[in-house]
C-alpha cells in the first residue's frame, strides 16, 4: 500500500510542478500526450523503484531528481534553463502545499508532523493544488488565453536558485523543530504557516 500512496503521492506532486511551469513560470506545455503519458508512467516507474530501494539519505535528491527529468519531457522550452526552474518551481509548490497543510492543522489543532506523515492526508492537501491550478489551466485553455513570456536574466537564475535551495533547508527546519524537540505544537504551526507565506511572496 505504500507504494501506491508514494506513487500517487509523486505524480500530484509532478502535476503541481509542471502548473507551476505553466501557470506561474508562463511556459508552455507541449500538445504531444504520448510525451506527457510517458514522462508521467516514467516518474512512476522511477518513484516506485526507489521506494523499493529506499535510503533515507538520499530521499530529498530523489524526490527532485524524478520531476527533473519528467518536466523536461513536457514543457516546450530550452531544456537547460527548464531544468535551472526547477529549484524555484519545486519549492513553490512545497511551500504552497506545506502551507495547506499547516492551515489544516491549525484548524484541526493537530501538529503539522501528523498530517506530513500520513500520505493519504499530503495526498489529499496536495491534490487541492492541483484542482485549484488545473481548473486555471484548463479555463485558459479554453478560453485560448495565451500567458506572456516571462525573461530570466542569468543574475535571477542564480537568485532564485540560492533561494530556493535555502528556503527548502530553512522550511525542513522549522518542521524538524516540531517533530524533534519539545516545542508547543501550536507555534511551530503559526511558524511554519508564516515561513511559508514569506517564501511564496518572495517568488511572487
Amino acid at each position: 500500500m505504500d507504494y501506491i500512496l508514494d506513487g500517487i503521492l509523486m505524480m500530484v506532486d509532478l502535476t503541481n510542478i509542471i502548473l507551476c511551469y505553466t501557470q506561474i513560470l508562463r511556459k508552455e506545455l507541449c500538445n504531444n500526450k504520448r510525451r506527457i503519458i510517458v514522462a508521467y508512467v516514467g516518474a512512476a516507474i522511477c518513484s516506485g523503484i526507489y521506494t523499493f530501494c529506499s535510503t533515507e539519505a538520499w530521499s530529498i535528491f530523489i524526490e527532485i531528481a524524478i520531476p527533473c527529468i519528467a518536466v523536461v519531457f513536457v514543457i516546450n522550452w530550452d531544456r537547460m534553463k527548464t531544468i535551472l526552474l526547477l529549484p524555484c518551481a519545486y519549492v513553490l509548490e512545497s511551500a504552497v502545499c506545506i502551507m495547506c497543510s499547516y492551515v489544516v492543522a491549525m484548524i484541526l489543532d493537530v501538529p503539522q508532523g501528523a498530517l506530513a506523515d500520513d500520505k493519504v492526508a499530503e495526498i489529499f492537501i496536495c491534490s487541492i493544488i492541483s484542482l485549484i491550478m488545473g481548473g486555471k489551466f484548463l479555463y485558459d485553455r479554453k478560453k485560448g488565453a495565451k500567458n506572456d513570456k516571462l525573461g530570466f536574466s542569468k543574475g535571477v537564475y542564480v537568485s532564485v536558485t540560492i533561494a530556493a535551495i535555502s528556503f527548502l533547508f530553512i522550511m525542513s527546519a522549522v518542521q524538524a523543530i516540531g517533530t524533534d524537540y519539545k516545542v508547543p505544537y501550536n507555534q511551530t504551526n503559526f511558524l511554519g504557516f508564516l515561513w511559508s507565506i514569506v517564501c511564496i511572496v518572495f517568488f511572487f
